[in-house]
């Protein structure tokens, strides 16, 4: 009885060492501080933070009021060697940064916008969004195109996103996982204790 307590104990001590661990990569974008005036050029720093693990790519997408800026450059920050744009809509683009292995967390890029804003307004004029990483679907059969509204009249569009996307899993889940381990622990050792002792 005693050997099966043992291989229990030691089998709970080893879990922990079963699973990997998961890290995000985490992005925040900084927009500029002071007084802004049209026909300015204003920097937003985008900043990364691996979360301890060691990356060679990073992707994060942007959105812009294209009413208020207009998208002027990006430049790679110190956390990549290189940064490229790619258009995804107007006001929306990806930036794929490159580099040759980073780990902490500093600036992934810098993005320049002139300011084109006709009259002072206090609004959110630039955001991130996190990008899809599911596959690339193939092409599959065409319909016909549906009904298109008559000219003159504006199409809707999305709003853009109220909060910086973050990725992995939230601290609470974390901490019930590890409660939930705790107590099926000590109702096992209570348990083999038990049953060793009487």
């Amino acid at each position: 009885m005693i050997r099966k307590l043992i291989i229990s104990i030691f089998f709970f001590l080893f879990i922990p060492f079963l699973f990997s661990n998961v890290y995000a990569i985490t992005y925040d974008l900084v927009a500029p501080e002071g007084a802004l005036r049209r026909g300015n050029d204003v920097q937003f720093t985008i900043y990364i933070d691996t979360e301890d693990s060691t990356v060679t790519t990073g992707e994060i997408g942007m959105t812009y009021d294209t009413v208020a800026i207009q998208y002027v450059s990006t430049s790679p920050g110190a956390a990549m060697n290189s940064v490229a744009k790619s258009d995804v809509s107007d006001g929306k683009f990806l930036l794929t940064g490159t580099s040759s292995g980073f780990k902490g967390n500093d600036v992934f890029a810098y993005a320049t916008f002139k300011i084109i804003a006709d009259k002072p307004d206090s609004t959110e004029v630039c955001a991130l969004w996190a990008p899809t990483t599911s596959p690339t679907s193939t092409p599959g059969p065409t319909s016909t195109p549906g009904p298109t509204s008559p000219p003159g009249t504006p199409n809707p569009t999305n709003p853009p996103p109220t909060a910086l996307p973050k990725t992995g899993s939230s601290e609470t889940g974390n901490f019930i996982g590890l409660a939930g381990g705790l107590i099926f622990l000590a109702g096992t050792s209570f348990f083999l204790l038990k049953n060793v002792l009487v």
